[in-house]
């Protein structure tokens, strides 16, 4: 495992390394941001959001994943009118919040809770968000 691995581990727990990358993909750029929106409404996802709630994991590194995902959507710089629908924006950044910690604790959560979380992130051909829901179905 690389250094950078093994920081990212050790920051964000055995996942680490997935979490990073998603972070670098949001980033990147190059996402439909209303798609992600508009995938993100399913009848599955408030549950999937309170599973991924449920799961205990040391604080110092749900602080961590919760700290990059707020700013990975921070950096996106996206404000109200980027969407057709005024509440979409915070729409967006409750997608990005609860797909990195599905992305984290894709080995502790169901598949079904990981692909309702990061499918449409998948869609978007987010290749990281793919490795997790495969790793979420191995588990």
């Amino acid at each position: 495992m690389s250094t950078a691995s093994e920081a990212a581990n050790a920051k964000y727990g055995p996942n680490g390394d997935l979490v990073s990358a998603f972070i670098n993909a949001l980033t990147a750029g190059g996402l439909d941001w209303q798609q992600v929106v508009a995938d993100s409404r399913t009848p599955e996802r408030r549950s999937a959001i309170q599973a991924v709630g449920d799961v205990p994991w040391p604080a110092p590194r749900l602080a961590a994943v919760d700290k990059a995902g707020l700013d990975a959507f921070a950096a996106l710089g996206l404000s109200r009118s980027d969407f057709s629908h005024p509440l979409d924006l915070g729409a967006l950044k409750v997608a990005i919040s609860a797909a990195s910690k599905a992305v984290a604790l894709c080995d502790r959560v169901g598949a079904d809770v990981v692909r309702t979380l990061l499918q449409p992130f998948a869609n978007q051909g987010v290749a990281v968000a793919h490795e997790a829901i495969a790793r979420a179905s191995q588990g």
